[in-house]
């Protein structure tokens, strides 16, 4: 096998497995009523507050503002802000909150208790304030198949088989060697790709 090929069958594995992951996250998106990730709704009050202020929370106030989640490190805040902040979420529909209304925490909830009523509002085509949710979890998808490439990179660049590495001495290339690096590497990346709730 050259190495030519090999760089092909490399290319085409990782760009599968990305694929299958976005497709997944993607599916799960759909699926997953809004609040059912951890800390769903602290992040999207997070970035909610820097789309609609355009700056990082600064005082104890607008941290409070900014939900329990302001004080993390704000790169996957600030770069979902960006896009969130184009959508309009004056007019309807908006998120159906506890708090907002006195009646509402009376309304039997059988899924989950994370702060919102989950309604009719939330399937497609995403509107208003369900709109700016979704890009949360598009950017959060975008963000795990980075990580995903990250990984594979790394696993790709640590010598496995420094000591099965046995060249071969006219061409000093070793497609064995190559290969069970290129399947660890790939192995790698499935797990962090696969893990659940990743």
């Amino acid at each position: 096998m050259t190495r030519t090929r090999l760089l092909r069958i490399e290319r085409g594995a990782l760009l599968l497995l990305v694929l299958l992951y976005i497709i997944i996250g993607y599916a799960h998106t759909r699926l997953a009523p809004l609040t059912t990730g951890p800390d769903e709704l602290a992040h999207y009050e997070y970035v909610n507050f820097i789309a609609n202020q355009g700056h990082l929370p600064l005082t104890t106030a607008e941290r409070q503002q900014a939900a329990y989640k302001s004080d993390q490190p704000p790169l996957y805040h600030l770069i979902t802000s960006l896009p969130a902040a184009l959508v309009d979420i004056d007019g309807p529909p908006h998120l159906k909150r506890y708090s907002d209304n006195e009646r509402r925490p009376l309304i039997e909830q059988t899924r989950h208790a994370w702060g919102l009523h989950n309604t009719e509002d939330e399937v497609p085509p995403y509107r208003g304030e369900i709109l700016r949710w979704h890009i949360g979890r598009w950017m959060s998808i975008l963000f795990g198949a980075a990580t995903v490439v990250v990984t594979y990179g790394i696993a790709r660049g640590i010598p496995f088989l420094a000591a099965v590495r046995q060249s071969d001495p006219v061409s000093g290339f070793s497609t064995q060697s190559q290969l069970t690096q290129l399947s660890l590497a790939l192995t790698t990346a499935a797990v962090v790709a696969f893990i659940p709730r990743f």
